[in-house]
């Protein structure tokens, strides 16, 4: 058995401000840098633990802050999904735009926001990289990255849970533990 660590990144002022954002390199605010100092050692991790980001500034700060300067990979697959034309607005200033009506009712998730990306291409490259590591490495794996990102790897993991891509989206520096048997999630835990 080995697991899978999903962690979402901490504040940022794309979060406060409640604006789309994905391909932006924010930091994190003060709050964020101190919710990671006040979680710091709080995760129970075995001594076999590998540890990874999505490269983003934000998932970079938040692995430091919550674990010191340690080695670690960049899986830029598991980062956030490009808004395009959407990216650094809130709702309020995307509500009236045609292309964000249309992204909105879309259920397919093959709408692909102009400049951006559409949900089915974000979800599949996350899906592949999950894969790839279950299929092929050994390790325990710490991974620091994105809302969207995680509720797309527990919606293909799990997906007769019940619960939608939203409801799997995690609380800044929290997420999931994914327990695999082999290549195949077998269960998971919130962290």
């Amino acid at each position: 058995m080995k697991t899978l660590y999903l962690i979402r990144h901490s504040i940022t002022e794309g979060n406060v401000r409640r604006l789309y954002y994905g391909a932006t390199d924010l930091p994190l605010t003060e709050s964020g840098r101190a919710l990671c100092r006040t979680l710091r050692g709080s995760y129970d991790l075995p001594e076999n633990v590998s540890f990874a980001t999505s490269g983003m500034l934000r998932a970079e700060e938040t692995l430091k802050l919550l674990f010191g300067d340690i080695p670690h990979e960049i899986l830029r697959e598991m980062r956030e999904m490009e808004m395009g034309e959407f990216e650094m607005k809130s709702y309020d200033q995307l509500k009236d735009l045609p292309s964000y009506q249309a992204w909105l009712s879309d259920t397919s998730g093959n709408y692909k926001i102009p400049g951006g990306e559409s949900s089915r291409e974000v979800a599949d490259r996350v899906s592949r990289c999950v894969r790839h590591w279950a299929e092929n490495r050994q390790d325990n794996l710490f991974v620091v990255c994105h809302g969207g990102a995680i509720g797309c790897a527990m919606s293909a993991c799990f997906p007769d849970s019940g619960k939608t891509f939203f409801d799997w989206i995690p609380q800044s520096c929290h997420g999931y533990a994914i327990d695999f048997e082999g290549a195949r999630p077998a269960s998971y835990r919130a962290i």
